[in-house]
């Protein structure tokens, strides 16, 4: 999967979408995050978010047989094609594991 663009810090979206992310409080819920974070988000900051969450959810990723070992490759992804925080990547990729469960 190839990303034609790295979103960066300098972003004003990107750092309302690390804003919102980590303001989310019940991560316990791992269902309700996408639309959590979806519902706090300008139009454009929706779309770099269902960006993120759409190529880091690809089967390609996801279709090894180890749920550890995708999260990683996920969670790399994400830090290698983004410049969001670290702190921001991690509910992403445990909310997208959910998923793939």
């Amino acid at each position: 999967m190839k990303i034609s663009h790295i979103f960066t810090k300098n972003s004003t979206k990107m750092t309302n979408l690390e804003t919102t992310i980590l303001n989310i409080k019940s991560l316990e819920k791992p269902y309700d995050f996408f639309k959590n974070v979806s519902e706090k988000l300008s139009v454009e900051e929706l779309a770099l978010f269902k960006d993120i969450w759409e190529k880091a959810s690809d089967v390609e990723i996801w279709r090894v047989h180890d749920m550890i070992l995708a999260c990683k490759i996920a969670h790399t992804f994400i830090r290698n094609n983004y410049d969001l925080d670290e702190n921001a990547i991690g509910p992403i990729v445990g909310a997208i594991s959910y998923q793939w469960r």
